[in-house]
Protein backbone atom coordinates (compact mmCIF):
# COMPACT_ATOMS: atom_id res chain seq x y z
CA UNK A 1 0.00 0.00 0.00
CA UNK A 2 1.49 3.19 -1.21
CA UNK A 3 1.53 6.02 1.62
CA UNK A 4 1.83 9.62 1.32
CA UNK A 5 5.11 10.13 3.05
CA UNK A 6 5.34 11.86 6.47
CA UNK A 7 1.65 11.54 6.59
CA UNK A 8 0.25 10.59 10.01
CA UNK A 9 0.98 7.11 11.43
CA UNK A 10 -1.74 6.75 14.54
CA UNK A 11 -5.58 7.71 13.97
CA UNK A 12 -7.29 10.61 16.13
CA UNK A 13 -9.61 8.53 18.13
CA UNK A 14 -6.56 6.30 19.40
CA UNK A 15 -4.14 9.19 19.73
CA UNK A 16 -7.44 10.38 22.34
CA UNK A 17 -7.50 7.14 23.78
CA UNK A 18 -3.70 7.06 24.63
CA UNK A 19 -3.71 10.38 26.34
CA UNK A 20 -6.93 9.05 28.10
CA UNK A 21 -5.33 6.18 29.80
CA UNK A 22 -1.88 7.58 30.79
CA UNK A 23 -4.07 10.36 32.34
CA UNK A 24 -5.67 7.84 34.15
CA UNK A 25 -3.00 6.45 35.26
CA UNK A 26 -1.41 9.60 36.37
CA UNK A 27 -4.55 10.62 38.50
CA UNK A 28 -3.86 7.91 40.78
CA UNK A 29 -1.29 10.21 42.59
CA UNK A 30 -3.92 12.75 43.86
CA UNK A 31 -6.48 10.40 44.09
CA UNK A 32 -5.18 8.72 46.87
CA UNK A 33 -3.49 11.45 48.24
CA UNK A 34 -6.77 12.70 48.67
CA UNK A 35 -8.34 9.40 49.88
CA UNK A 36 -5.68 9.37 52.73
CA UNK A 37 -6.87 13.37 53.68
CA UNK A 38 -10.16 11.96 53.84
CA UNK A 39 -10.04 9.08 56.18
CA UNK A 40 -7.28 7.48 58.14
CA UNK A 41 -9.10 3.90 57.11
CA UNK A 42 -8.00 4.61 53.32
CA UNK A 43 -4.20 4.27 54.69
CA UNK A 44 -3.98 1.08 53.47
CA UNK A 45 -4.53 3.06 49.36
CA UNK A 46 -1.64 2.72 46.98
CA UNK A 47 -1.05 4.87 44.17
CA UNK A 48 -0.42 1.82 42.63
CA UNK A 49 -4.03 0.28 43.62
CA UNK A 50 -5.71 2.86 41.67
CA UNK A 51 -3.22 3.64 38.52
CA UNK A 52 -3.59 -0.07 36.98
CA UNK A 53 -7.75 -0.35 36.96
CA UNK A 54 -7.72 3.48 36.29
CA UNK A 55 -6.00 3.10 33.19
CA UNK A 56 -7.38 0.43 32.02
CA UNK A 57 -10.67 2.04 33.04
CA UNK A 58 -10.15 5.33 30.92
CA UNK A 59 -8.63 3.35 28.40
CA UNK A 60 -12.39 1.62 27.73
CA UNK A 61 -13.98 4.85 28.40
CA UNK A 62 -11.73 5.92 25.26
CA UNK A 63 -12.49 3.35 22.82
CA UNK A 64 -16.01 3.36 23.76
CA UNK A 65 -16.63 7.01 23.86
CA UNK A 66 -14.83 7.93 20.83
CA UNK A 67 -16.69 5.35 18.46
CA UNK A 68 -19.82 7.95 18.87
CA UNK A 69 -20.33 10.32 16.02
CA UNK A 70 -21.17 13.56 18.20
CA UNK A 71 -18.73 13.52 21.38
CA UNK A 72 -20.89 14.90 23.86
CA UNK A 73 -19.92 16.54 27.36
CA UNK A 74 -22.22 14.49 29.33
CA UNK A 75 -21.37 11.45 27.76
CA UNK A 76 -17.59 11.92 28.59
CA UNK A 77 -18.96 13.29 32.23
CA UNK A 78 -20.82 10.36 32.66
CA UNK A 79 -18.96 7.58 31.04
CA UNK A 80 -15.93 8.76 33.43
CA UNK A 81 -17.85 8.60 36.57
CA UNK A 82 -19.26 4.56 35.41
CA UNK A 83 -15.22 4.07 34.30
CA UNK A 84 -14.35 5.57 37.90
CA UNK A 85 -16.60 3.37 39.59
CA UNK A 86 -15.40 0.46 38.06
CA UNK A 87 -12.02 1.31 38.83
CA UNK A 88 -12.49 1.78 42.76
CA UNK A 89 -13.89 -1.78 42.74
CA UNK A 90 -10.73 -3.05 41.00
CA UNK A 91 -8.69 -1.29 43.43
CA UNK A 92 -10.74 -2.76 46.52
CA UNK A 93 -9.82 -6.18 44.61
CA UNK A 94 -6.20 -5.43 44.66
CA UNK A 95 -5.90 -4.03 48.08
CA UNK A 96 -7.61 -7.03 49.71
CA UNK A 97 -5.45 -9.61 47.33
CA UNK A 98 -2.76 -7.42 48.70
CA UNK A 99 -3.26 -7.36 51.88
CA UNK A 100 -4.86 -10.70 52.26
CA UNK A 101 -8.34 -9.82 53.74
CA UNK A 102 -11.82 -8.27 52.07
CA UNK A 103 -11.70 -4.35 51.80
CA UNK A 104 -14.50 -2.37 49.99
CA UNK A 105 -17.67 -0.79 50.79
CA UNK A 106 -20.10 1.04 48.82
CA UNK A 107 -18.73 4.19 49.71
CA UNK A 108 -15.81 3.72 47.84
CA UNK A 109 -17.88 3.09 44.29
CA UNK A 110 -19.00 6.77 45.06
CA UNK A 111 -15.77 8.23 45.50
CA UNK A 112 -14.94 6.53 42.37
CA UNK A 113 -17.50 7.79 40.43
CA UNK A 114 -16.86 11.52 41.81
CA UNK A 115 -13.01 11.60 41.20
CA UNK A 116 -13.90 9.83 37.65
CA UNK A 117 -16.78 12.42 36.88
CA UNK A 118 -13.97 14.75 37.01
CA UNK A 119 -11.35 13.11 35.60
CA UNK A 120 -14.35 12.57 32.42
CA UNK A 121 -14.83 16.24 32.41
CA UNK A 122 -11.12 17.13 32.31
CA UNK A 123 -11.01 14.92 29.37
CA UNK A 124 -12.88 17.50 27.51
CA UNK A 125 -10.25 18.87 26.70
CA UNK A 126 -8.72 15.67 24.28
CA UNK A 127 -12.47 15.54 22.82
CA UNK A 128 -12.20 18.61 21.91
CA UNK A 129 -9.04 18.50 20.18
CA UNK A 130 -10.54 14.74 18.45
CA UNK A 131 -13.81 16.84 17.40
CA UNK A 132 -11.23 19.33 15.54
CA UNK A 133 -9.22 16.73 13.82
CA UNK A 134 -12.16 14.94 12.53
CA UNK A 135 -14.29 18.32 11.23
CA UNK A 136 -11.13 18.87 8.77
CA UNK A 137 -9.64 15.78 8.40
CA UNK A 138 -6.65 16.80 6.85
CA UNK A 139 -2.58 15.77 7.97
CA UNK A 140 -2.29 19.13 9.45
CA UNK A 141 -5.51 18.85 12.18
CA UNK A 142 -4.14 15.22 12.97
CA UNK A 143 -0.69 16.96 14.03
CA UNK A 144 -2.53 19.64 15.49
CA UNK A 145 -4.73 17.17 17.33
CA UNK A 146 -1.31 15.14 18.88
CA UNK A 147 0.38 18.31 19.98
CA UNK A 148 -2.30 20.09 22.00
CA UNK A 149 -3.30 16.32 23.16
CA UNK A 150 0.60 16.08 24.26
CA UNK A 151 -0.03 19.47 26.15
CA UNK A 152 -2.67 18.26 28.02
CA UNK A 153 -1.19 15.26 29.47
CA UNK A 154 1.93 17.19 30.63
CA UNK A 155 0.00 19.65 32.38
CA UNK A 156 -2.04 17.07 33.86
CA UNK A 157 0.73 14.55 34.64
CA UNK A 158 2.72 17.64 35.55
CA UNK A 159 -0.24 18.65 38.38
CA UNK A 160 -0.86 15.30 39.40
CA UNK A 161 3.30 14.87 40.15
CA UNK A 162 2.77 17.15 42.96
CA UNK A 163 1.05 15.05 45.13
CA UNK A 164 3.70 12.03 44.55
CA UNK A 165 5.13 10.63 47.40
CA UNK A 166 7.93 8.71 46.56
CA UNK A 167 10.46 9.24 43.55
CA UNK A 168 8.78 5.63 41.43
CA UNK A 169 6.04 8.09 40.85
CA UNK A 170 8.08 11.02 40.50
CA UNK A 171 9.86 8.78 37.82
CA UNK A 172 6.55 7.43 36.13
CA UNK A 173 5.54 11.10 36.06
CA UNK A 174 8.51 11.82 33.90
CA UNK A 175 8.60 8.86 31.78
CA UNK A 176 4.57 10.10 30.62
CA UNK A 177 5.83 13.76 29.89
CA UNK A 178 8.72 12.24 27.83
CA UNK A 179 6.69 10.25 25.77
CA UNK A 180 4.00 12.99 25.38
CA UNK A 181 6.80 15.27 24.43
CA UNK A 182 8.03 12.84 21.83
CA UNK A 183 4.96 12.56 20.20
CA UNK A 184 4.37 16.30 19.90
CA UNK A 185 7.83 16.90 18.45
CA UNK A 186 7.29 13.69 16.02
CA UNK A 187 3.73 15.06 14.88
CA UNK A 188 5.74 18.75 14.65
CA UNK A 189 8.81 17.45 12.70
CA UNK A 190 5.77 15.44 10.12
CA UNK A 191 4.31 18.27 9.40
CA UNK A 192 7.08 20.47 8.69
CA UNK A 193 8.70 18.12 6.55
CA UNK A 194 5.42 16.82 4.86
CA UNK A 195 4.71 20.79 4.07
CA UNK A 196 8.19 21.56 2.55
CA UNK A 197 7.94 17.94 0.28
CA UNK A 198 4.77 18.91 -0.60
CA UNK A 199 6.36 22.60 -2.28
CA UNK A 200 9.10 20.05 -3.95
CA UNK A 201 6.13 18.02 -5.52
CA UNK A 202 4.44 21.47 -6.62
CA UNK A 203 7.98 22.74 -7.88
CA UNK A 204 7.99 19.36 -9.87
CA UNK A 205 11.11 18.34 -8.46
CA UNK A 206 9.88 14.71 -7.06
CA UNK A 207 9.12 12.44 -10.39
CA UNK A 208 7.45 10.21 -8.15
CA UNK A 209 4.19 12.50 -7.42
CA UNK A 210 3.03 15.35 -8.92
CA UNK A 211 -0.14 18.23 -9.03
CA UNK A 212 -2.71 17.90 -10.98
CA UNK A 213 -5.89 19.86 -10.93
CA UNK A 214 -9.30 19.02 -8.81
CA UNK A 215 -11.50 18.70 -11.93
CA UNK A 216 -8.88 15.66 -13.81
CA UNK A 217 -9.31 13.56 -10.94
CA UNK A 218 -13.36 12.08 -9.41
CA UNK A 219 -13.54 10.21 -6.51
CA UNK A 220 -13.39 10.94 -2.52
CA UNK A 221 -9.81 11.76 -1.32
CA UNK A 222 -8.21 12.65 1.97
CA UNK A 223 -7.43 16.10 2.36
CA UNK A 224 -3.94 17.73 2.76
CA UNK A 225 -2.48 21.41 2.91
CA UNK A 226 -0.26 23.51 2.01
CA UNK A 227 0.54 27.15 1.40
CA UNK A 228 0.00 29.40 0.23
CA UNK A 229 -3.54 30.08 1.05
CA UNK A 230 -4.77 31.61 -2.23
CA UNK A 231 -3.80 29.08 -4.15
CA UNK A 232 -6.53 26.95 -6.05
CA UNK A 233 -7.12 23.39 -4.96
CA UNK A 234 -5.04 20.45 -6.27
CA UNK A 235 -5.19 16.54 -6.41
CA UNK A 236 -1.82 14.90 -5.31
CA UNK A 237 -0.79 12.19 -7.80
CA UNK A 238 1.15 9.02 -7.61
CA UNK A 239 3.04 8.08 -10.79
CA UNK A 240 3.88 4.45 -11.25
CA UNK A 241 6.11 3.44 -13.75
CA UNK A 242 5.73 0.14 -15.24
CA UNK A 243 7.80 -0.96 -18.38
CA UNK A 244 5.60 -2.42 -21.22
CA UNK A 245 8.45 -3.54 -23.43
CA UNK A 246 11.81 -2.80 -24.16
CA UNK A 247 11.23 0.23 -25.64
CA UNK A 248 7.87 1.69 -24.36
CA UNK A 249 7.28 2.91 -21.04
CA UNK A 250 3.58 3.45 -19.43
CA UNK A 251 3.41 5.46 -16.28
CA UNK A 252 0.25 4.80 -14.35
CA UNK A 253 -1.63 7.77 -12.03
CA UNK A 254 -3.30 7.77 -8.96
CA UNK A 255 -5.10 9.83 -7.14
CA UNK A 256 -3.92 9.82 -3.53
CA UNK A 257 -5.18 13.52 -1.72
CA UNK A 258 -6.84 16.59 -2.17
CA UNK A 259 -4.08 19.38 -1.78
CA UNK A 260 -6.34 22.06 0.28
CA UNK A 261 -5.35 26.02 0.53
CA UNK A 262 -4.01 26.18 4.37
CA UNK A 263 -3.71 29.46 6.66
CA UNK A 264 -1.39 26.97 9.02
CA UNK A 265 1.96 28.47 8.69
Amino acid sequence: MVRIPFAPRVRPAVVCTLGLAAAGMSSAIPISAALHEISADYSYVQPMDIAIPGSLAMLVLGAVATRASELRASTWISGGAVAGAAAALGACVSVSVRIGRARGAPLDLIYGALFGAVLGAICLIPAAELRAARREQTHSAEDVQVVNTSAWLCSVVGASALFASTEAWLHLAATLVALAIASAAYSLASYTLRRRWLRRVLAGADTAWEMRSAAEVVGALPAVELLPWWCEEHVLVRVATAEGAAYRTADKRQGMARVIPSLRL
